[in-house]
């Protein structure tokens, strides 16, 4: 079915009503009114609402072509100058303002898997699986400043532009360096993998982990305290707002469990990281719901003494949902979107937040507040990797299989299409009349 740009729905209801012929006068209405009824259904710049509602999506409109297969980073500089990290073909990429996409440097790693812009225009680069971090001058020199080997998941700068943090695995180390790579471990963890960082204003280091699905704050000498656990196994993106609250993504396949402390104990360590793509699929998963730490210390000589109090979640997600967390600055946590979806990617945006997920291309919109969201654009890619909003306020989309750019545009797509799955009456039927609301 199609809809025009004039007929944003508010609800949509498909009512086929069919008498069996083997039992006479018996009706039956299949409705399709609920978003679960839709998780077979195939959209085309159409997006569905919590309650149901089938609406026009936001225009999405290509930015440069790449040859890529994920686009895992973003940066700017101050001459508008988009860098991009891809993979699998390790390439970091330079599009001009204009338009015009080069190679900035091609890596012998398989993925440039993050991006971190000073403000004097300098970029650094990380890559995996040997983990090399690259450190490129304005006038476009590339220079390999530090090997930590495995994969450099996320790079953060501090506050001044002087310390440069790097997420690492698969040994979940924490890296403390300065501009020229120089520095040692922060931080090492008993989880496998660091794959996010946030830097306060305070100058606390934030890290998201995989497999007990942890979010730690790390001060200047590398004392640890377990803020946050999340009941999915996962970890994969953070932001931190400039009054110190700080978001948190995960992207699990599947939830872990339902016990109340943060577990302690070694596990067994992986021998390769997983490829981003797949969201890093665990060894172990320890059992534990939505639980905030007691602010109990851990050091380098006793890492991950992980216990906490247990908080209570709304409801334990069910196997597949992933969520979106808000965790103040003295620890308290709440959960403001949830969905059957892989959170990847997250921007704040005029007091909302854009929520980029996969398997299916979404983009969400959430409002904190009101803890309401909408789905706003739906793209024919698997997986949002990467947000941007620009120095003109245009807002850049990263995506994986394949890896494109695309720009988010406010004005919503002039047509759509719905097709349901196929609906089986399982025995000879007459169909009767199909009916919409909305």
């Amino acid at each position: 079915m199609s809809i025009s740009s004039r007929s944003a729905w508010a609800l949509a209801a498909l009512a086929l009503v069919f008498p069996p012929l083997v039992q006479a006068g018996k009706v039956k209405v299949w409705q399709q009114n609920k978003p679960a009824h839709h998780e077979k259904s195939q959209f085309k710049q159409v997006v569905i609402s919590n309650e149901g509602a089938l609406r026009l999506s936001r225009r999405v409109k290509p930015l440069s072509a790449l040859d890529a297969t994920h686009l895992w980073d973003l940066a700017e500089d101050k001459n508008g100058n988009l860098f991009v990290a891809s993979g699998d073909g390790g390439k970091l990429w330079k599009i001009s303002p204009d338009g015009k996409a080069t190679v900035l440097h091609a890596s012998e790693d398989s993925q440039v898997l993050s991006l971190a812009l000073a403000s004097d225009g300098t970029l650094f680069a990380g890559t995996g699986p040997s983990g090399k971090i690259l450190k490129i001058e304005t006038g476009g020199q590339v220079k390999t400043i530090r090997e930590v080997g495995g994969y450099v998941w996320a790079l953060a700068l501090d506050a001044r532009g002087e310390v440069l943090y790097a997420a690492s695995g698969p040994k979940g180390k924490l890296w403390k360096l300065s501009r020229d790579g120089k520095g040692d471990v922060l931080f090492t963890s008993k989880q496998d993998h660091l794959l996010c960082l946030a830097v306060g204003a305070d100058g606390s280091v934030y890290a998201g982990s995989d497999k007990d699905g942890l979010v730690y704050r790390i001060d200047a000498r590398g004392k640890a305290f377990v803020l946050f656990q999340a009941p999915q196994s996962e970890i994969r993106t953070l932001k931190v707002l400039a009054d110190g609250t700080l978001y948190a993504g995960t992207s699990a396949p599947s939830k872990r469990g339902t016990t109340s402390t943060v577990q302690t104990g070694e596990s067994e360590p992986v021998a390769q990281a997983p490829s981003r793509k797949d969201t890093v699929s665990v060894n172990t998963r320890r059992e534990g719901k939505t639980s905030l730490a007691s602010n109990k210390s851990v050091d380098k000589d006793d890492k991950d003494n992980d216990k906490g109090k247990a908080a209570p979640a709304p409801s334990i997600p069910s196997a597949g949902e992933n969520s979106l967390y808000r965790i103040s600055k003295d620890g308290m946590a709440r959960e403001v979107f949830r969905q059957k979806a892989m959170v990847l990617s997250l921007l704040p945006l005029q007091g909302r937040l854009l929520v980029g997920t996969g398997m299916n291309g979404q983009l969400f919109e959430v409002d904190e507040k009101t803890r309401e969201y909408t789905e706003i654009a739906r793209l024919e890619h698997g997986q949002i990797l990467s947000l941007l909003r620009r120095a003109d306020g245009t807002v850049v989309l990263g995506t994986g299989d394949p890896g494109k750019l695309y720009v988010l545009e406010e004005q919503f797509a002039s047509s759509g299409t719905v097709v349901s799955e196929v609906f089986d009456a399982k025995m000879i039927s007459r169909w009767g009349s199909i009916r919409w609301q909305g």
